[in-house]
């Protein structure tokens, strides 16, 4: 045995599945990383192309070709949406996901008293009749987030003139121990809520909260986020499996956050290249772990609906990609996947629910394609084969 790398693109979609047809018609004809090349036809990404990359695409530009000697396959999402908590959930071995579906709005009286208890002013803003969400003081706004899927998370955002980011927190986790959605977001940046309140946006199904990609909360200087999940007590899943043989299990980037890992390295981090040279240096000083990286420059660049920042965060992570490769001893096992979609040509700033490419490189026994693989489940199966079954 040696190391088990698994490499998340945050937001490396293939193609959208068949279920966005009845499900979610916005996302009818996503499809991530071919509209990023045909919007930018010049990106070369030479160590995916190695990879199979355009193998999963099914699609060749006259600068990436398929490979011939790869191993790759096509694997759908078994949660529901296409959420990235859920996503890691699902790599880490979780098969059958509770759908704890609540709009804010539904919640907003339950969390509005709680927060007054505490000795915060409430203030109710509505839009329609049962549609609403809380303004905090002068300091933050509680809401669904609009980047994620109907009533699976909440939005928390603050302006950090006003509020200390722990005090934030402090609020969130009051709403985290009070409800059920699978994720809280924490917000803050140097953006006035009386801003925040401009953009405020009601949606279907009484979804209503702040459209943070025009805020411009992305793109302050002093922005700072964290996720609140709500975490099942799911021993099958491949940390707490690991953990009795003593297999390290480390976790880096936005992984870190979002997966529970009591017993292993959590290395939470968002700059891109910080993520892939803490990869780079935990895959040198290990000689047997599963190390999972999630790389969320890409996912960022699809809510911002920008399709040459997504081509650049590629070129930084096909650069990595190739140094992980110049690491990889016959032990190893290397997997690049990504966790959903995140079309920046697609219309809207959500994820899209899509295929996500799976390429497997190392000393294996799988060659070529591998198939149409039906949950993100699979990689957590290789990962108990090669630890637990050796």
């Amino acid at each position: 045995m040696g190391r088990f790398i698994v490499l998340v693109v945050d937001g490396l979609g293939i193609g959208a599945m068949e279920d966005v047809k009845a499900n979610r018609k916005e996302d009818i004809g996503a499809n991530t990383l071919r509209h990023v090349f045909s919007e930018v036809s010049s990106l070369r990404i030479p160590n995916l192309e190695k990879l199979g990359i355009m193998n999963a695409l099914d699609y060749e530009t006259d600068y990436m070709k398929k490979s011939f000697n790869c191993t790759y396959g096509k694997c759908a999402l078994n949660h529901p949406g296409a959420d990235s908590f859920l996503g890691h959930q699902e790599i880490m071995g979780r098969k059958y996901f509770n759908r704890n579906i609540q709009v804010f709005s539904e919640k907003a009286n339950e969390i509005g008293a709680l927060l007054q208890t505490q000795g915060y002013k409430v203030e109710y803003i509505r839009k329609e009749k049962n549609s609403k969400l809380l303004c905090i003081g002068e300091y933050a706004i509680i809401a669904d987030s609009l980047e994620g899927d109907i009533g699976q998370i909440y939005s928390v955002t603050a302006d950090l003139n006003k509020i200390s980011y722990e005090e934030v927190l402090k609020i969130a986790n009051t709403i985290r121990e009070n409800s059920q959605v699978p994720r809280i977001t924490v917000n803050g940046a140097f953006v006035p809520i009386d801003k925040l309140k401009l953009f405020i946006e009601k949606k279907q199904n009484g979804v209503i909260g702040i459209n943070l990609v025009k805020s411009g909360v992305y793109e302050d200087r002093g922005y700072i986020n964290a996720n609140l999940p709500f975490y099942n007590k799911d021993r099958d899943q491949i940390q707490y499996l690991l953990k009795d043989r003593d297999i390290p299990v480390i976790l880096i980037g936005k992984a870190g956050d979002i997966i529970q890992n009591p017993h292993g390295k959590n290395l939470i981090e968002k700059d891109t290249e910080n993520i892939l040279n803490l990869t780079l240096r935990e895959i040198i000083n290990t000689k047997e772990a599963f190390i999972l990286s999630n790389v969320q420059g890409t996912d960022m660049a699809g809510h911002l609906q920008d399709v040459s920042k997504y081509a650049i965060e590629l070129k930084k992570i096909d650069d990595y990609i190739g140094k992980m490769i110049s690491l990889i001893n016959k032990e190893d096992i290397l997997i690049v996947t990504g966790d959903h979609g995140n079309d920046p040509t697609i219309g809207h700033s959500k994820h899209t629910r899509e295929y996500v490419p799976i390429l497997i490189y190392g000393h294996h026994n799988l060659k070529g394609f591998i198939g149409k693989i039906p949950t993100l489940s699979y990689i957590s199966s290789m990962a108990k084969e090669y630890f637990l079954c050796n």
